[in-house]
């Protein structure tokens, strides 16, 4: 269930209900609230999917409005892209709003901005785990290979 935006908020970012109807293969004459869910879902797991190497996800938004107005904005910005980018080609301005989006959950997990009210996690156990690899001295080498 989205927590971000409701399926109201993103139907009104569209022009009339038929475009929203046709974009969620609805046969009702209604937009799908499923698939427009599914849409809000999935763009708040990708904005997530950055900000929780900072912050608590999902992000409180009851105590802020700051941090509730940034947050639906976002997520409406990357779920009507994706809603377009189904069935058509998804207009310049559109592509620019996802990628500010996209850049700036981006911008939030490498610690160059914060959500506005909110405190980052100070625990690296609550954050996303990063990969870490190390390796010892290589064990073939053209010096130990040699005459093989």
């Amino acid at each position: 269930m989205p927590s971000y935006a409701t399926t109201t908020e993103l139907t009104d970012r569209f022009p009339d209900q038929d475009t929203v109807t046709h974009l969620t293969n609805s046969n009702t004459g209604l937009p799908d609230t499923n698939v427009l869910t599914d849409v809000l879902d999935a763009a708040e797991a990708v904005l997530e999917s950055f900000l929780a190497m900072r912050y608590e996800v999902p992000v409180d938004v009851s105590s802020d409005t700051r941090v509730a107005a940034v947050m639906r904005s976002m997520t409406l910005d990357v779920a009507q892209h994706d809603l377009i980018a189904t069935k058509e080609f998804v207009p310049d301005a559109k592509v620019a709003l996802h990628d500010r989006a996209i850049a700036w959950a981006k911008s939030i997990a490498r610690g160059e901005a914060v959500l506005p009210g909110s405190d980052p996690v100070t625990s690296t156990t609550s954050r996303a785990t990063r990969l870490k690899s190390s390796f010892d001295e290589r064990e073939f080498t053209r010096e130990n290979q040699a005459g093989m």
